[in-house]
């Protein structure tokens, strides 16, 4: 009698018989769907810290401009500049990383949906293929520090 692999591995009150075959696969299934609401639990924070990461990007830029512009002279507007390029430029980074994560977490969702529709003769979902982090960098979430990047320097050409 073949034993399936997963009816090793969920045993009913850690007995020593496995469990029938459609327990096994609901017993998987319940498992699998614990997994994937702990990925959209972890996607959606991040997805929260994305949203995050430009609010405070905008106010650092802003509070840069304001306190070099106050405490500064005109000799220093080109530091003001570049300090308010690297903080977009380190939001970027940060933000693209995040983005990264997140694409990968939401693969590693649709895996385990799809294997859940297997199991149950289901239709199963299209794979997002890998996120590489060229493709995490640019995209449309990422359009506000290009912008932003973009008025700095276009700024720094007018005050120059």
């Amino acid at each position: 009698m073949e034993i399936n692999k997963n009816a090793i591995i969920c045993r009913k009150n850690l007995g020593s018989e496995p469990l029938p075959d459609d327990q096994a696969t609901k017993t998987s299934d319940v498992i699998d769907w614990k997994i994937v609401d702990q990925l959209h639990d972890a996607t959606l924070k991040i997805s929260n810290d994305c949203f995050e990461y430009k609010k405070l990007c905008v106010a650092v830029v802003a509070g840069v401009i304001a306190l070099m512009v106050k405490f500064g002279s005109e000799d220093n507007l080109e530091f003001v500049f570049a300090v308010c390029g690297l903080v977009c430029l380190g939001f970027w980074f940060s933000d693209s990383i995040a983005y990264y994560y997140q694409r990968s977490l939401r693969r590693r969702m649709t895996a385990k949906l799809n294997k859940i529709a297997e199991r149950n003769s289901a239709d199963v979902e299209e794979n997002i293929e890998n996120p590489k982090m060229w493709s995490s960098i640019f995209n449309r979430s990422m359009s506000l520090y290009f912008v932003l990047l973009a008025v700095i320097f276009m700024l720094w050409l007018v005050f120059k």
